[in-house]
């Protein structure tokens, strides 16, 4: 199974993306979530269709979120995610999950474009509420978004 075709269409779309790219962006990270979490609760035989459709959509983060000169955007779709987090830990865990995913793609597409940026006070606000979850895993997933995002607004 393949997914090139989408890797091409988004090819197409060249340097200047818009809002609507924006939720191209927030689809995937929702589809990226739901894979993640289908990787736990997959009993045997699709873990290969499911790693390629998670490869797939990182690639399409990748190419998406290179696209887009402000990462602010970006950084409201990782706010928003983290302020909805499921109830159940599972959940939360794929959405942390898709959250590190989408931070080394912005880390990555704005080494490309070397922005310089700020630390949003929103996406801090709700990293901190996520560093402070009672399950460890989110705890950790939070550091991690956190150091990931840091690392990149210090080196640019």
């Amino acid at each position: 199974m393949s997914y090139r075709p989408l890797q091409l269409w988004l090819s197409k779309l060249g340097p200047k993306l818009h809002s609507k790219d924006i939720g191209y962006i927030s689809d995937l990270c929702r589809h990226l979530r739901k894979s993640l979490q289908a990787t736990v609760e997959l009993v045997c035989g699709h873990e290969l269709l499911n790693t390629l459709l998670q490869s797939s959509i990182e690639d399409c983060l990748l190419e998406i979120a290179k696209g887009i000169a402000d990462s602010r955007p970006l950084f409201d779709v990782m706010s928003t995610a983290l302020e909805n987090l499921p109830p159940n830990s599972i959940g939360a865990r794929a959405t942390t999950g898709s959250m590190i995913i989408l931070a080394h793609m912005i880390v990555v597409a704005s080494v490309s474009t070397n922005a310089q940026q700020v630390f949003p006070e929103v996406l801090l606000l709700q990293l901190i509420k996520s560093m402070l979850h009672l399950d460890v895993e989110i705890r950790l997933s939070g550091h991690q978004i956190f150091s990931v995002l840091r690392s990149q607004i210090l080196t640019t």
